[in-house]
């Protein structure tokens, strides 16, 4: 999971942020060790396989929220590795600024459609990041179908293609959030978990391993090839449980993109 490919970035984003070198050294080790890069729609269909092989070195990569930066920086790097990626997009944003991040931060500039549609028809899938980029984990149920169903009706009104697959916005989701995408029309979700993602893992609730700035080609490729042990998942989801019961009763407020505890 990745967020904004820059060239420089600022002290409140560094831990969402990645330099374009980095992100070329990062795409020249997963070449170099032998990962094949896909998209999320071809991870979920792999795990739903029941010949699915877990030695297979398969990676999706990830990119949160549609930066503008992922035009400038990203794409060619992608290019240049040939490497597949999935783009996730908030549809309320798209073409203006990061609204829903804190100070100056939010004003991050976004693609715009055209850029969206460039961007598709280079191969990078296209998803959603819900409309507004809400936390919809402690919305009304019926609120959160209208807004990813909103999210993805635009998408695929704007770029002609099917959209099926969903990033929830700071990664936060619940048994609702879950049952809202699948009635949504979409057929993948992913969250944030901090763990790989596995055949056991439900389609609607896909763990991903959030990448930084701090981790060189060697330091993700040993990312990638942790195995945490049944207990360890138990307690990582546990701490996602426990995570959510605290902001619903509003001790924790939430925080942008995600959270380092969501992350870890």
């Amino acid at each position: 999971m990745y967020h904004s490919v820059a060239g420089r970035m600022t002290d409140g984003f560094r831990d969402f942020t990645v330099t374009a070198d980095r992100l070329a050294e990062h795409l020249a080790a997963l070449r170099d060790g032998g990962w094949q890069t896909i998209t999320l729609s071809e991870a979920a269909a792999q795990l739903r396989r029941p010949d699915h092989d877990q030695r297979r070195r398969l990676v999706a990569l990830t990119f949160d929220d549609a930066y503008a930066d992922f035009a400038t920086h990203a794409m060619p790097a992608l290019a240049a590795a040939r490497a597949k990626a999935t783009l996730f997009v908030p549809t309320a944003h798209v073409g203006r600024r990061a609204g829903w991040l804190p100070g100056n931060e939010a004003a991050r500039p976004l693609l715009g459609w055209s850029d969206l549609a460039d961007a598709g028809g280079a191969g990078v899938e296209i998803g959603s990041h819900g409309h507004e980029h809400a936390p919809l984990d402690l919305g009304r149920p019926d609120g959160i179908y209208e807004d990813l169903r909103r999210s993805r009706l635009i998408l695929e009104d704007q770029l002609g293609r099917a959209i099926t697959t969903l990033a929830y916005p700071y990664g936060y989701q619940t048994g609702k959030t879950r049952h809202a995408a699948r009635d949504a029309g979409f057929h993948t979700a992913c969250a944030v978990v901090g763990l790989p993602a596995t055949a056991t893992d439900g389609q609607l609730a896909l763990p991903r391993l959030a990448v930084t700035q701090d981790m060189r080609g060697d330091d993700l490729l040993a990312l990638l090839t942790r195995r945490p042990r049944p207990a360890q998942r138990r307690l990582r989801r546990g701490k996602q449980h426990l995570w959510y019961a605290a902001r619903k009763t509003r001790l924790i407020a939430p925080r942008s993109p995600a959270s380092k505890d969501d992350r870890r």
